[in-house]
């Protein structure tokens, strides 16, 4: 193990492992994880908006070109993530594709079962069809349970027949449930 791994480690075992093993209720941790804080650069810009009842963020850089877009879904185990824990990494992405990132806080469990959040991002991927962003100008990103959401989010469009993205990213998703 690095340094670096081992420093991390052991920061995460002291803080947010020990803060977790307290806490019994997964909406009273969201709550308290949610109060963190994503520090953008000078440079990006952060839009609130809703997707038909579905809070999001447009995450971008000025002078970015808009037609290309990442939508991205948070990890978090469908419990806890959001702008809050991820405003960062979807920076990086608009980024790298020079375009805009929408971050989508799709309904989260315990209070919305599945399919919720399932269903959430098929009316996130419709909006932005509807809105005119061509199937080939989107990437589909996730990370953990935002992977796996990308995965059941590709299956549920290739069912309604509708046009794929252009690439899909997932860092560690969460595809096997039954773990």
């Amino acid at each position: 193990m690095s340094i670096r791994a081992g420093l991390v480690s052991f920061f995460l075992r002291r803080t947010i492992k020990k803060q977790m093993a307290d806490l019994d209720d997964p909406v009273m941790l969201r709550e308290k994880l949610s109060r963190a804080i994503t520090r953008l650069p000078d440079n990006v810009r952060s839009d609130k908006i809703e997707v038909r009842g579905v809070p999001a963020n447009w995450v971008y850089q000025e002078n970015s070109d808009s037609r290309r877009v990442v939508l991205y879904l948070h990890g978090g185990g469908y419990v806890f993530g959001g702008y809050g824990s991820h405003g960062e990494i979807a920076s990086k992405m608009a980024s790298l594709i020079n375009g805009k990132t929408l971050l989508l806080e799709y309904s989260l469990a315990p209070e919305n079962p599945f399919p919720a959040a399932i269903e959430d991002a098929l009316i996130a991927y419709r909006w932005l069809l509807e809105g005119g962003t061509n199937a080939s100008d989107i990437v589909l990103a996730g990370d953990s349970a935002g992977g796996g959401l990308s995965v059941a989010l590709l299956l549920q469009l290739k069912r309604a027949g509708l046009g794929l993205p252009r690439a899909v990213c997932l860092f560690s998703p969460w595809v096997d449930l039954t773990c």
